[in-house]
């Protein structure tokens, strides 16, 4: 008797929690950042890899170029090369980091909001759990 009536009070407050989602415009609000920090942090993991592909692979261009050393008249050295390996490399290079440091960025910013935003989405959560042989139901309620 006394399970029959923990579910179905069990039933009617996870019955009333969703019909009250449905109309509670925090909620809604709160599911909308959800998925607009969620996307931020896709595409700034995206421009992470990206950048640092980029970056990587300029490296690796700049250090296969070949390389020599000018003189000037007052004694100071330049290092340049007519290699377009060396110069594509350098593109490269500049073009992946900045894009990579604001993919990090992105990304942090984004996964942070979204974790912020979802705890405030899970104010009432209740459910059943079996653990070692134990049966029960769990009831949350963050204020």
């Amino acid at each position: 008797m006394m399970k029959a009536l923990t579910f179905t009070l069990l039933f009617v407050v996870c019955t009333l929690q969703i019909a009250k989602a449905q109309f509670d415009d925090k909620h809604m609000l709160y599911a909308n950042k959800v998925q607009k920090f969620g996307k931020l942090k896709r595409i700034g993991t995206t421009m992470a890899a990206g950048g640092a592909i980029m970056t990587a692979t300029g490296i690796v261009l700049v250090s296969r170029a070949d390389w020599y050393t000018t003189y000037s008249s007052n004694g100071s050295s330049q290092l340049s090369t007519d290699d377009p390996d060396g110069i594509t490399g350098y593109y490269l290079t500049m073009i992946g980091l900045p894009i990579t440091i604001g993919g990090v960025v992105l990304a942090i910013i984004g996964n942070k909001k979204e974790k912020q935003y979802m705890r405030k989405l899970e104010d009432f959560s209740a459910g059943y759990f079996q653990y070692k042989g134990t049966h029960g139901i769990t009831i949350r309620l963050r204020l």
